[in-house]
């Protein structure tokens, strides 16, 4: 999750998200309302603003989720609900690594015209506990047998990991 000042970058940013998949198909932006909106026209209404944020949502077993909209409308509405204020927001789904993920574009304003403030908290792990609680309304509670198929693949990975970060913090 990142916060960006909003220049040419936001451009490229959608250019970027609207890239190519294997299909040769350009992926095509959605919001709370529609498919196939026009990101770089809405995006347009956006350069004034001093912030946007880009928010990148993997709800886990994506693959069995299917359809990632419904998912991410939900995800977005209890964000605004925890914010206080609608949203203006466009998102891409992407399908092109092990774990289907969306990217989601984030006016820096308001509802009311003023900056938009997302504290870190929620940042951090409010919006990522509210996928967990979606997916698991949607998909049911995690089988033990895949929890550990899970921690095994976070074991074994080269890298960093979510149980690298988990240790660190307990340490700290």
């Amino acid at each position: 999750q990142e916060q960006q000042r909003s220049e040419p970058g936001l451009e490229r940013s959608v250019d970027y998200l609207q890239r190519e998949e294997t299909s040769n198909a350009r992926l095509a932006f959605y919001d709370r309302e529609g498919e196939g909106v026009d990101a770089r026209a809405i995006t347009a209404g956006w350069v004034d603003d001093r912030l946007h944020f880009l928010l990148i949502v993997s709800g886990e077993d994506g693959e069995a989720l299917g359809d990632l909209k419904p998912f991410i409308r939900e995800v977005m509405a209890d964000l605004e609900q925890k914010l206080g204020t609608k949203l203006d927001w466009l998102a891409v789904d992407h399908w092109d690594t092990d774990n289907p993920h969306t990217h989601v574009l984030v006016r820096g304003r308001r509802d009311d015209g003023q900056d938009l403030f997302i504290p870190s908290c929620i940042l951090s792990h409010g919006i990522r506990e509210q996928a967990q609680e979606v997916v698991t309304r949607i998909l049911g509670r995690r089988l033990e047998a895949d929890l550990t198929k899970e921690r095994w693949r976070e074991i074994s990975a080269i890298g960093a990991t979510a149980l690298d970060r988990q240790l660190v913090a307990a340490q700290d």
